[in-house]
Formats: C-alpha cells, sequence, structure tokens
C-alpha cells in the first residue's frame, strides 16, 4: 500500500509540474475605457479639448497597451495620446454652418467614439430677406485706400442712388475693394470678396462704411420711409451670390441673400444715352483773367498713372461763367506731387492704350453726376450741366507762361461741337488728395 501512495504523490507532482509550464492561453487584453465625456461641444472659437481614458485589467496579466486614435475632421488638430489624448478645435469662418466630427480611440481590438461637435458662428436671424433686384454703381477710389462700390438689394429694385420704390424694402451698403475698374463709368460687378463692417471708415479694402448716407435699411411704405442704421455684419460675395449678415440699430440681426448677375446699374440710366452735350452749337472762348485749381491723386484709377483734377473758370468767390474740369493721366516719373507735373499735351485716353499725357472723356456716373472731362457753367459757385457738354476728344494743352497758366483747348463734344479756345490763369493753390500719400509736400 506505501508504494502505491508513493506513485500516486510522484503522478501528482508531475501533474503539476506539467500544467506549471503550459502557456497562459486564457489571458484578456486590458480594457479600455473612456472616463470622460464622450461627447464634446465647442462654439465658433473652437479651443483645447482633454480625452480621459483608464485601461483596466480583466485577468492577471497582459501585454503593455498602445492606445491610437483616428479622426477624418480637419478642423480636429493637433490630436496627441499620452496619460490623456488632447486635441485642438479650430476656429470656424464667421457665418459658417455647425459642424460635427468624431475621435475614435482604439486599444487592440477595442475602439471608442467621441463625438465633437462645433456650434455654428451664425447668429439666430431675426430678419430672412431674399432679394430679387441688385443696383448700384461703382465710384472708384473717392479719397479712400479701397476702391468704392455701392450695392443696393431689393425687393423691387430702385430708380437711383438713395431713391426707392413704393411698399418696397432696401439695403444699401457702400463696400471697398482693391479691385479696380479704371476710369469706365459703365456698369461693373460687384468684386467678389468678404466684406466686414468698418465703424471708423477707413475705406481699406475688404470693409464696408458705417456712414449713415451710404450703409443703411430702409422700408418705404405707401406714405412714409424708416431708416435703419447698419452697425456690424459681414457681406460676402461670390461669383453669383452676395449673402449678407447685418445687424441693425434696432439690435435686430439680418440675413440678406441675392443670386445672379451682380452687374451694378440703375434702373433709369437704361433711359439716359449719350449725347450728354446740351450745346447747340460750337462753343468758341478767350478767358485772360481767370482762375486755375490743381489737385493732385496719385495712382486714382489704379491703372499705374499719376491723375490730376484740374479746373478752371473765369471768376471765383463766387465761381461765375464757363466752368472747365479735366481729368488728367500723366507718366509717374514726371515725379507726383509737383507744381510742374501737369504740365504738357494731352489726347483722349483710349481703353488699354498708354496713358500717359491723357485726358479722360467726360461721362455721366449713374445717368446723372458728371465726371471726368467737361465744358459747364456756374452760377454763384453752383455748377450745372444745364448748358455745355462732354470734352469727347481732341487735344488739350497746359503751359506755364510769365508765372500764368495757360490752356489751350481744341476739342470736341459727343456733338461733334467744337470746344475751342484758352484760359490764361492764376494759379489759386495745389491740393494733395492722394491718399497712399497724403502728407507729400508739394516740390
Amino acid at each position: 500500500m506505501r508504494k502505491i501512495f508513493t506513485f500516486a504523490l510522484t503522478l501528482m507532482a508531475f501533474c503539476m509540474v506539467a500544467c506549471d509550464n503550459e502557456p497562459a492561453n486564457n489571458a484578456v487584453p486590458l480594457k479600455l475605457e473612456i472616463t470622460s465625456q464622450t461627447s464634446m461641444s465647442f462654439d465658433e472659437n473652437g479651443g483645447e479639448g482633454v480625452i480621459k481614458y483608464s485601461l483596466t485589467e480583466d485577468t492577471r496579466s497582459a501585454a503593455p497597451a498602445t492606445v491610437t486614435t483616428a479622426c477624418e475632421a480637419d478642423w480636429i488638430e493637433n490630436i496627441t495620446v499620452g496619460d490623456d489624448i488632447t486635441f485642438t478645435v479650430a476656429a470656424m469662418d464667421y457665418n459658417a454652418e455647425a459642424r460635427h466630427g468624431v475621435i475614435v480611440v482604439s486599444y487592440d481590438t477595442q475602439s471608442v467614439s467621441v463625438q465633437i461637435h462645433q456650434k455654428s458662428s451664425r447668429p439666430e436671424y431675426d430678419v430672412e430677406f431674399t432679394a430679387t433686384h441688385l443696383n448700384g454703381a461703382y465710384y472708384g477710389k473717392v479719397g479712400s485706400p479701397g476702391y468704392n462700390y455701392t450695392i443696393t438689394l431689393s425687393d423691387k429694385g430702385v430708380p437711383g442712388r438713395g431713391q426707392m420704390y413704393y411698399n418696397s424694402k432696401v439695403y444699401n451698403i457702400d463696400i471697398f475693394s482693391d479691385v479696380s475698374c479704371g476710369y469706365s463709368c459703365a456698369p461693373q460687378p460687384v468684386p467678389v470678396g468678404v466684406y466686414t463692417f468698418d465703424g471708423r471708415n477707413t475705406g481699406m479694402p475688404g470693409t464696408f462704411m458705417a456712414n449713415f448716407d451710404y450703409t443703411y435699411y430702409a422700408v418705404l411704405y405707401d406714405s412714409s420711409v424708416e431708416y435703419y442704421s447698419i452697425i456690424s455684419g459681414t457681406v460676402t460675395v461670390t461669383e453669383n451670390k452676395i449673402e449678407a449678415v447685418l445687424r441693425t440699430e434696432d439690435g435686430l440681426w439680418h440675413y440678406v441673400t441675392y443670386e445672379g448677375d451682380l452687374t451694378l446699374t440703375y434702373d433709369y440710366i437704361a433711359d439716359i444715352q449719350r449725347p450728354y452735350s446740351r450745346l447747340t452749337q460750337d462753343f468758341n472762348f478767350e478767358y485772360t483773367n481767370a482762375h486755375l485749381h490743381s489737385y493732385f491723386r496719385g495712382d486714382y484709377f489704379g491703372l499705374g498713372y499719376d491723375v490730376w483734377y484740374v479746373d478752371m473758370c473765369p471768376t471765383v468767390s463766387p465761381m461765375n461763367g464757363t466752368y472747365m474740369m479735366l481729368m488728367l493721366m500723366v507718366d509717374k516719373s514726371k515725379g507726383g506731387y509737383k507744381q510742374d507735373a501737369f504740365l504738357g499735351e494731352y489726347t483722349v485716353a483710349k481703353e488699354g492704350s498708354d496713358y500717359t499725357n491723357t485726358f479722360v472723356a467726360g461721362d455721366l456716373r449713374n445717368g446723372y453726376e458728371v465726371t471726368n472731362s467737361w465744358c459747364l457753367t456756374c452760377s454763384e459757385s453752383m455748377i450745372s450741366n444745364e448748358w455745355g457738354g462732354p470734352i469727347m476728344d481732341g487735344t488739350i494743352k497746359i503751359e506755364l507762361v510769365d508765372g500764368y497758366y495757360v490752356v489751350t483747348f481744341d476739342c470736341v463734344d459727343d456733338k461733334d461741337y467744337k470746344i475751342k479756345g484758352s484760359f490764361k490763369c492764376v494759379h489759386d493753390g495745389y491740393i494733395n488728395q492722394d491718399v497712399d500719400n497724403p502728407d507729400a509736400p508739394l516740390q
């Protein structure tokens, strides 16, 4: 019996050793758990996020863990795995839609999704308006670093700037762009870009004016009109769409859209066609004791040429009689703001040609505003186009003779009437209106 018992103990010992030498084939990997929220929200400014996690041992042993992440949203950035998982949510563009992304946290065959939400930067709108008409005009560089365009969005159109049809709604916005349309007064398209409210009215490209005279919301009823100034917002222009988010002085947010042709004009301009001249015959003149003013505007048209605006009248204080206004382009090599920079002989500017020593032909901006080069009349310093006409072609010669500016005209209007004669002028002052170099001294 003793031998049998001894054999049994030996067999038991062998079995125990054999079991200890077998591989541990029933181990389970660590269990991945997210210990922070699995859904996180951020505002339009974005920010830093943290995901906390743990790996809990389900059995007596397991291999060291390697946690990985995956995310397809490119606005969820800088995902880093350490004791915690950190990431960055990028700020969104103004007026952007809400967005949603997922960070997948994985270990071995396990994975957990963490939802990332970013709220829209778009405010809740009090007024939503779909404009069916776009009107407006290009004004060039009107004493501002940017080129000025007026855009008018409405449900019925507008006859002209500052005018409305009955029972209509109008949003009038003055924007500034780095896009120049040269010297043309022809209808121009609104430049593509984003324009933000500028409470200081700097006229910088990429802004729109805060001035109530030019930027406002208006409602015209049968017998009354209500105006509201615009105090903040953004205007976004794409190839065939304008989208404006505007806040008015009463605190309301307006979402205004327009889709279609972006060419700016006013409704009544189509009825106004050349000839603009009011002359009924040739005009010959000779003024020997007149007065001249000159205004330097730098690269006013964005064409790479210096621009001088020059006007003259037989009498001043007040101005009375024939009034000549000239828009002249000269080569920058003449030296900019210098008293002799606009001397020379000028011919009419032609689109796409060399603009050195050219004058810009007279035109009507918005169908009523005289601009560029004209022969007009003055009464008590009030300029009128009831008589006269645009200077369309010919030559203009400006000389300095014995201290007088002598300006000789051999030109025609848009009826081919002659505008011929001369002004002998004392100079009443130079003015620098170059917004890019406003402090340049006269040389």
